[in-house]
């Protein structure tokens, strides 16, 4: 009856091994991540209609599809027509990361969100991305060995769009941020 985020385990041989609903309202799944044992791991935008904003909803399911746990980070503004992406490391921490407006005042201008939550659920961080004279349209989320957390997207500039990654330690702490492009797309 509406939109939900379904999540669908097969086995090698393309058989349903559990499939599981999550539907609070209007929900719209956008990533999964799978973890070293198991796990699996669904973000994407909830509308919560007992605070009716849209909240980036991530929840985390062990290999036999039980929910273990199940948060939502809600600022004041969600691009939910943008997707959200997660990415879980080594030690089983989970990083969500989505597009958002950084406040109801500030709605010409979108930014990067990025959220750390450990294997438990607790969040760890929050971190917002902007300058509140560009918008950030994020495309990208990726982890290396060390720890650090990489977000890319894209950024108008001179009539056309540059591409723009940030790097953060695993602290939260943004170690450098790039921007490449030019006057027109593609460039």
């Amino acid at each position: 009856t509406s939109y939900d985020y379904l999540t669908v385990k097969y086995d090698n041989a393309g058989n349903v091994i559990w499939k599981k609903i999550f539907n609070q309202s209007v929900d719209i799944g956008c990533g999964i991540a799978v973890d070293s044992i198991g796990n699996v791991y669904v973000t994407g935008y909830s509308y919560n209609v007992t605070t009716l904003k849209w909240e980036i909803h991530t929840l985390k399911y062990d290999a036999l599809g039980n929910e273990i746990w199940s948060r939502a980070v809600s600022p004041e503004a969600i691009r939910s027509d943008t997707f959200a992406k997660i990415a879980v490391d080594m030690e089983g921490n989970v990083y969500v990361a989505g597009t958002v407006y950084p406040d109801i005042v500030h709605l010409f201008g979108e930014d990067y969100l990025l959220v750390k939550y450990d294997a438990e659920g607790n969040e760890v961080w929050k971190r917002l991305y902007h300058t509140y004279q560009v918008s950030y349209f994020l495309q990208g989320l990726a982890l290396d060995r060390y720890g650090f957390i990489y977000l890319s997207g894209s950024s108008p500039s001179n009539g056309g769009l540059d591409m723009v990654t940030v790097k953060y330690d695993p602290a939260g702490n943004v170690v450098w941020e790039k921007n490449y492009g030019g006057a027109a797309p593609g460039d």
